[in-house]
């Protein structure tokens, strides 16, 4: 069964409008490895194709690897912080221990203390019942990285103990990489690839826009066992389902983050580009710092100006959304109340984060009815 190197997908030489397509002369010409016409264009004229966004498609795939003695890494990062994500990583995982990798680290300040994120994570593995066996932050796009993950899937393959042939039991089998679209699984094959088969390119397809991989690409651990990218998993709870290539370029952060500060009188309100309303109200000023892409819009005003300023500049000032068919996929809305009075991260997925310092005040965010809100103190008090 031939399949794309780029995509994993099934090819086939009869359709050219329809996925996995690849010219019958190429597998000619080269039987073992070729791209399917969407990779192709993607590779070489940044082609913008349309996302199958339902993801019971892709779950289905994914569920297979309960079935299996598998090690699953799961990829994350601060716009992809989901209680709903960890579900259904739950649902494709079945009692299959997951090492947990921390992307884009390297984008956040120096002074920022990673064992919030460890603390959230491991909240929400609690929750659904996951067993994390490790927690790794760095970024996927350095080598030294990527060999430290490379070191840890094998010191976790064989444990010291012995079978009665005297020969060692692995833990595991096949390891499979799985994590939200765009959160940099196939760059992390690539690289594993690089440092482990000696690739000299990036083999698999990447790209700005969700969903690129769209099956399983295994490639050899050793003899008998793979490391497997899989389909990125589409979240309903996540912006980027929504979202044009557009919007995503400005969310999606590829810079070192530079955090905005606001120092807050009660009632007054920020507004992230078009997307999220946060309210703040209390007796003393509070300073929010927000941790999101250096390219979104960030907005301050008056509380009571602030649904005038949202109607009449949506689209134009507040940006994303860009169109208003854009909007018109986010305009069922939820407002949530957090009442804080400790240091606390809120994480908006798809977005980012916001830190609150130690003042007793009220939030309300108001955000499309799909996304999660999950907020964290120290005190490990969560409500969303």
């Amino acid at each position: 069964m031939n399949r794309c190197i780029g995509c994993g997908i099934i090819v086939q030489t009869s359709f050219p409008d329809k996925p996995g397509y690849v010219p019958e002369n190429t597998i000619i010409a080269h039987p073992k490895e070729f791209y399917c016409k969407r990779c192709y264009d993607i590779r070489n004229h940044n082609f913008q194709y349309r996302v199958d966004n339902q993801s019971a498609n892709y779950l289905e795939k994914l569920k297979k690897i309960q079935y299996e003695k598998a090690l699953v890494i799961v990829l994350v990062d601060i716009f992809n912080i989901s209680n709903h994500f960890f579900a259904s990583v739950k649902m494709c995982v079945g009692k299959n221990k997951i090492l947990v990798i921390f992307n884009k680290i390297d984008l956040l300040p120096k002074d920022l203390k990673v064992i919030k994120f460890k603390k959230i994570i491991d909240l929400l593995a609690t929750n659904n019942q996951l067993e994390v066996i490790d927690t790794l932050f760095g970024s996927v796009k350095k080598n030294s990285f990527v060999s430290q993950i490379i070191s840890k899937i094998n010191k976790l393959k064989y444990p010291r103990f012995f079978d009665k042939k005297n020969k060692i039991e692995p833990s595991f089998y096949n390891c499979y990489l799985i994590g939200m679209s765009n959160v940099g699984k196939s760059t992390l094959m690539n690289k594993i690839g690089q440092i482990c088969l000696h690739y000299k390119t990036d083999i698999i397809t990447t790209s700005s826009q969700l969903q690129t991989t769209l099956d399983f690409i295994k490639w050899p651990l050793n003899d008998k066992n793979f490391i497997v990218d899989t389909p990125g998993i589409i979240e309903p709870h996540h912006f980027g389902t929504y979202l044009t290539s557009q919007s995503l370029n400005v969310l999606i952060a590829e810079k070192y983050i530079k955090t905005r500060t606001f120092q807050l009188d009660s009632n007054q309100t920020i507004f992230l580009g078009g997307l999220v309303r946060i309210d703040f109200f209390g007796d003393e000023k509070i300073n929010a710092s927000f941790y999101v892409a250096n390219e979104l819009y960030l907005h301050r005003t008056k509380t009571q100006n602030a649904q005038k300023v949202f109607e009449t500049n949506v689209t134009k000032l507040l940006v994303p959304p860009y169109t208003s068919e854009e909007k018109a996929k986010i305009d069922k809305l939820k407002t949530m109340i957090f009442q804080i009075d400790k240091p606390t991260d809120i994480f908006i997925c798809g977005i980012g984060f916001v830190h609150f310092s130690i003042v007793k005040a009220q939030i309300k965010i108001t955000t499309y009815e799909m996304i999660d809100v999950e907020m964290i103190n120290y005190d490990n008090e969560k409500n969303s």
